[in-house]
């Protein structure tokens, strides 16, 4: 058994991130030492060695094809990317080691590589522990999930939206014992970085997704999707006291159709 592969989540509707995004770990990880595999339905296209399409078939949504995917990896953790996970910012491969050394040695069951960055309490002088109760203390930005615990945290026939929004209910309800970390915001560095907002959201390229594509040399993929509006983009990217009278107006501009 490995210690760890990278899991790449994705499908066929989206095979326009492939290339880019492939390019993105090239470029930003190109010291990666672990087997990299791209989850598809049917098809594939040419990838360098070290990355492997893992074709699953009818797409039967997120937690089916995920959980059919890594059940034939013989890996203790999972290193969870999605397609359009565009990485911007050189990946540290010693940090990542240490990442996952500590949760072998530690038997940490899921360890956030970037946002949202939850406070708790101080772990290891990088980490903050988290709770079952925490908002999106399980979610589905790049993370270390050890193999058994993610299996066990996929249901049949549930969406990503599925698992994000009710995921901890079930495993409160159910009693698991998760132990969950997050690298501390001022430690981000550290971890796995890309495009803000990802690349993709709601099925239109987001503004930073768009600008990775015409400045790594994808312009020719920008027409494959429309383009989210430049305030619809920033208003989902407010934090703080304002972060709730931003969304409220993202709600308003969804209803309407509005995308400016």
């Amino acid at each position: 058994m490995t210690k760890a592969a990278i899991v790449v989540n994705s499908c066929d509707a989206f095979n326009d991130c492939w290339k880019p995004f492939i390019h993105s770990v090239r470029k930003y990880w190109k010291d990666c030492p672990y087997s990299i595999y791209i989850i598809s339905n049917n098809n594939e296209i040419e990838c360098p060695k070290g990355i492997t399409f893992l074709k699953v078939g009818e797409d039967k949504k997120f937690a089916s094809n995920l959980k059919k995917a890594i059940s034939v990896l013989d890996t203790e953790y999972i290193i969870y990317l999605q397609e359009d996970y565009f990485l911007n910012c050189i990946v540290k491969q010693k940090s990542i080691e240490a990442h996952l050394e500590y949760c072998i040695k530690n038997n940490i069951d899921y360890l956030r590589l970037g946002m949202p960055f939850i406070k708790g309490k101080t772990v290891n002088g990088i980490y903050n522990e988290n709770k079952l109760t925490d908002k999106y203390a399980l979610c589905l930005q790049a993370a270390i999930w050890k193999k058994a615990t993610l299996d066990n945290l996929l249901f049949e026939g549930w969406s990503g939206w599925d698992f994000e929004y009710r995921i901890q209910d079930y495993a409160i309800k159910q009693g698991m014992d998760i132990k969950i970390l997050g690298l501390k915001e001022e430690c981000k560095d550290l971890g796995i970085n890309y495009v803000t907002g990802t690349a993709v959201r709601k099925g239109k390229w987001t503004v930073s997704g768009y600008e990775f594509l015409k400045n790594e040399g994808f312009e020719e993929l920008t027409g494959k999707r429309g383009k989210e509006g430049f305030l619809f983009y920033h208003l989902q990217e407010v934090h703080g006291i304002f972060r709730k009278p931003a969304l409220a107006i993202v709600k308003l501009m969804k209803t309407f159709k509005w995308n400016f």
